[in-house]
């Protein structure tokens, strides 16, 4: 997993979100958006149709601000892939699809 810590800080910002990824449909690789309001801890995963854990992206503690990750589907079956970002007690999802 990627700390936190290597994540890209861009701006502060005044929301907590996961933004959609890009490209989506993607192949091989996709970029992650998220903002986070507060310095918290942060974790961004990802996993399959079935609820199965693919891969943690982020896991840590992170400063107020803009981010972005990219994920590395190259070993992964075409399909739909769900991203999870959990900040404090919010959890927020959003839909990938790899397209090979």
């Amino acid at each position: 997993p990627q700390p936190a810590s290597e994540s890209t800080q861009v701006a502060l910002v005044e929301s907590t979100d996961l933004l959609s990824n890009y490209p989506n449909p993607f192949n091989p690789s996709t970029t992650i958006e998220y903002r986070v309001e507060k310095d918290d801890r942060v974790s961004v995963n990802v996993y399959d149709l079935t609820g199965k854990l693919v891969t943690e992206l982020v896991s840590g503690y992170v400063s107020a601000g803009s981010y972005n990750v990219t994920w590395n589907a190259a070993e992964m079956p075409s399909g739909v892939y769900f991203v999870a970002m959990q900040v404090g007690a919010q959890t927020s999802y959003r839909r990938m699809v790899l397209m090979k």
